[in-house]
């Protein structure tokens, strides 16, 4: 069971994630919005690229839907994605550059969180994953 903090005054959940490097063991930490609207988790492409990834290579891409236009993104799969102590490996992401008001590097989305049973107690400002 994994336990992650956010303040629940604000109007943007914010979690702490870490990757893992494409080559190595190397752990990065980021700032993700917890997003349940959002179908895919989706990092930053410079984010993506600096784990060591080559989204500019990816065979893969989706159509996003951002604030005003429909976007087509590269998609990687990242070796490890985690937060509050819950890995998941091989997790599908899109890559995106967020803009910089955002204050995030990017949205942890439905795939990532439907692998959990979760629970979100804005009176302690925690949310709690339950591995299903």
């Amino acid at each position: 069971m994994g336990k992650i903090k956010f303040d629940p005054d604000k109007s943007l959940i914010v979690v702490e994630a870490i990757l893992v490097g494409k080559e190595n063991d190397q752990e990065f930490l980021i700032k993700l919005a917890f997003d349940t609207g959002a179908a895919v988790t989706t990092i930053s492409y410079d984010m993506v690229k600096y784990l060591g990834y080559e989204p500019g290579q990816s065979q893969e891409t989706a159509k996003m839907i951002t604030v005003d236009n429909i976007e087509s993104v590269p998609m990687v799969r990242l070796r490890e994605f985690s937060i509050g102590n819950e890995p998941i490996e091989d997790l599908e992401v899109y890559c995106y550059n967020f803009p910089k008001e955002r204050y995030v590097d990017g949205v942890i989305g439905l795939n990532y969180i439907r692998n959990f049973s979760v629970k979100m107690d804005f009176d302690k400002g925690e949310i709690i994953l339950d591995r299903r």
